[in-house]
């Protein structure tokens, strides 16, 4: 047990953070909630300084910053292509293999992406444009503007299924 030197509670040890420097226990001298406060605070009052600070770092570490996006997305990307309705943005139809930047693209467009459904999964681009175009001929809306283009691609998976 130790007692905290800001908020003067005792607590156990494994409230404390380590500190190589103290010798005798080897802990901190504020507990962890006190620490993090502290720390917050202290975010708030030179929030502006950080701020600075990781823009700059951004501006010079462009290429690095884009790489990690890349590696995000490849690692999100699936293998199979989905085929998602936005309910709260009119019932929208859509299809892709990379959900996470599709939403974020809905979003950046002022579509509201929460709550997303994923309505079929298919193995290949063409059946999931075929699914898109079909449930775009029963009304629902979407981006696809080349239906009549596509209706060859429905017709072979009508027949297919």
């Amino acid at each position: 047990m130790k007692v905290c030197n800001k908020c003067g509670v005792e607590k156990p040890l494994d409230e404390f953070y380590k500190d190589k420097h103290n010798k005798i226990d080897g802990k901190g001298g504020k507990c962890k909630q006190c620490n993090k406060q502290a720390s917050h605070e202290h975010y708030l009052q030179n929030k502006d300084v950080y701020n600075a600070k990781m823009n700059k770092w951004h501006n010079d570490n462009k290429h690095k910053v884009r790489q990690c996006q890349n590696n995000i997305r490849l690692n999100k990307k699936t293998s199979c292509w989905i085929v998602y309705q936005l309910p709260n943005a009119n019932n929208y139809v859509g299809y892709t293999n990379d959900p996470y930047y599709r939403m974020y693209h809905h979003k950046a467009n002022g579509r509201n992406s929460d709550n997303w459904i994923e309505l079929h999964r298919c193995n290949t681009k063409q059946e999931a444009l075929a699914l898109e175009s079909h449930y775009h001929s029963l009304g629902y809306p979407g981006g696809n503007t080349y239906y009549n283009r596509n209706k060859m691609h429905l017709e072979t998976f009508k027949t297919t299924n």
